[in-house]
């Protein structure tokens, strides 16, 4: 009965140092109603899932800027990067297949994980699976900073601004005086947005991110 509480509590720990080297982000108890919000001072914020009508906006936003990038020769598409560092002796192809590798070999150590029982190879065993699981970011970080340029890391980057630029709002103690919809839209333009120092976008824009892809994956 001791190793299986051990076992629990080991493992347990294990997949939180897991999950503290991914950085996720902790916010599921902030989603509400596909929104989520929060405070700085007397001012609450928000962003949340997108209409149908901005995520056309939005796609729009996206194909004119797609057109000025392919149009522009300083652009360059992943495929065309990985040949230019290829032919200086950075092959991200063999990165991105390390990466495979490791995945694989960390699902192993976890299938093992799930049924040790000893605490000491319990202990082992995640060890080693934090430390593939550093070797994997490490790499994958590495492969983000040679592509970060390409055309479609800069498209994506461009589209997931614009879309935290539609849905971003605030509410402070006198718009609760309009009614029933006390939310509005913090900047007039996305040029004015791309320009804010306002250090709440970084919040904002995390919160987005967590919105539309990993909350949209657990749904």
């Amino acid at each position: 009965m001791e190793s299986k509480i051990n076992k629990a509590e080991i493992a347990k720990d294990a997949l939180k140092a897991i999950q503290e080297i991914e950085d996720v982000v902790k916010v599921e108890n902030l989603v509400k109603d596909n929104k989520i919000e929060w405070k700085d001072g007397d001012k609450t914020y928000r962003v949340r899932k997108p209409s149908y009508g901005e995520r056309q906006e939005a796609d729009g936003a996206r194909r004119k800027r797609y057109l000025e990038m392919i149009k522009d020769d300083t652009y360059l598409f992943k495929k065309q990067w990985m040949e230019l560092y290829k032919g200086k002796g950075v092959n991200i192809a063999e990165k991105e297949n390390k990466i495979q590798s490791l995945q694989s070999d960390i699902k192993t150590l976890l299938l093992r994980l799930a049924t040790t029982e000893l605490p000491n190879d319990i202990t082992l065993l995640k060890t080693e699976i934090l430390k593939l699981r550093a070797e994997q970011i490490q790499i994958s970080m590495e492969i983000t900073d040679l592509l970060n340029h390409s055309i479609e890391d800069q498209l994506m980057l461009y589209v997931n601004s614009y879309i935290t630029y539609l849905v971003f709002e605030k509410s402070e103690p006198e718009d609760t005086k309009q009614g029933d919809n006390p939310w509005r839209r913090i900047y007039k333009s996305f040029a004015e947005f791309q320009t804010s120092s306002d250090k709440c976008i970084d919040s904002a824009f995390s919160y987005m991110s967590y919105l539309i892809y990993s909350y949209e994956e657990k749904k």
